[in-house]
């Protein structure tokens, strides 16, 4: 299990965590704090929380982390997880952005966006950004990039690690625009059962 190298430093995007049952997301003040949330949380839903469970947590806040942040509980080394923070997300889905401006592109039907969310939400790879996702500069640019379209599960569409675009504004995006931005063998990167792998 992988656990936090320094324990008196607040992690890029601070302490959060999602409940993989329920899939409820939660931020603490610290560790202990989240942990405590999240345990009275499967608790008052009948649903087991392990001796281990902090560890569990900690496990999890950790695989969304980019690298230098935790190490391995036993070996000691650094986890070196693909990063994901908000800036990259934000690089990812600026390019698409461009792309756009230059071609022809469009958007997806409402119906399509939202079957292209609920599979996101359930994806390992839709994870939370580390750094600054909510500052104005980079809300307003999914927010362009969107152009006022939403599906009811925006809450919960974070960033595509193996895209690294935000999806809250890809699940939107015609194939023309995915594929001018994919490039050549990253298709083949997407989970099978998700939606951008036969683009």
């Amino acid at each position: 299990m992988l656990r936090l190298a320094k324990h008196n430093t607040v992690p890029p995007g601070g302490y959060y965590y999602q409940d993989p049952d329920t899939k409820r997301e939660f931020k603490g003040l610290t560790m202990q704090l989240l942990v405590q949330q999240a345990a009275n949380h499967r608790l008052v839903n009948k649903l087991t929380v392990s001796a281990d469970y902090p560890k569990v947590v900690e496990d999890w806040l950790c695989q969304q982390m980019p690298k230098g942040i935790c190490v391995d509980e036993y070996s000691g080394h650094d986890s070196g997880r693909r990063p994901h923070d908000a800036y990259t997300a934000l690089r990812g889905t600026y390019t698409l952005g461009l792309i756009m401006k230059k071609g022809n592109f469009g958007y997806v039907p409402q119906r399509e966006a939202e079957r292209r969310a609920s599979i996101c939400v359930n994806c390992r790879n839709n994870k939370p950004t580390g750094g600054c996702a909510g500052c104005r500069g980079i809300k307003n640019i999914i927010s362009a990039a969107k152009r006022g379209r939403k599906t009811s599960l925006d809450e919960q569409l974070h960033v595509c690690i193996v895209g690294a675009v935000f999806n809250a504004v890809q699940v939107h995006l015609d194939s023309r625009t995915l594929k001018a931005s994919t490039p050549d063998g990253l298709r083949n990167a997407f989970p099978i059962k998700c939606w951008r792998h036969n683009i």
